[in-house]
């Protein structure tokens, strides 16, 4: 075929070195970056009483009848919220908390022993056969986390690559 051709050859050299740079790069610090904003954003989130998506909670019967906010009345369950670095490529990020689960999913909560829950309120004292907990997420990666997510990876791999 007659025609006309341009032949060029780009130099990737600077390239090559850079990314076989990344190949060995140990990200567990870009990991506890990513483990310290999550769970700093989860804690907010009990602040603001609202899931990821900025969906507020149902308030509870104690913080509606003795003020204060919705799980929040020790903050144990915020508190403990924490992260920990399971290597160069991964995070966990949750809570210990036995009832973490129930809050965070909702659900059901029925005696294991005995016909009735038992449990102090207002001056006295409740008898229930079952008690509905509502979904109250606070895990999660909202929009906002995401872009924060993908800006701190940018910056890491800036860092890398520039110093």
């Amino acid at each position: 075929m007659a025609g006309i051709a341009l032949d060029y050859q780009f130099d990737v050299s600077p390239w090559a070195s850079m990314l076989e740079q990344l190949a060995v790069t140990d990200f567990t610090p870009l990991m506890q970056r990513a483990g310290n904003l999550i769970t700093t954003a989860t804690h907010h989130r009990f602040y603001l009483t609202e899931t990821p998506d900025g969906d507020k909670w149902e308030a509870s019967y104690r913080a509606e009848t003795t003020g204060g906010t919705t799980l929040t009345d020790t903050a144990t369950l915020r508190d403990s919220y924490t992260y920990n670095v399971l290597g160069p490529d991964a995070v966990e990020i949750g809570s210990n908390v036995e009832y973490a689960a129930i809050h965070h999913e909702g659900g059901t909560i029925k005696p294991v022993n005995g016909e009735y829950l038992t449990f102090p309120i207002g001056g006295g004292w409740a008898r229930v056969k079952s008690v509905e907990i509502p979904a109250r997420p606070a895990l999660g990666i909202s929009s906002d986390d995401g872009r924060d997510l993908q800006d701190m990876t940018s910056d890491f791999i800036r860092e890398l690559i520039y110093g």
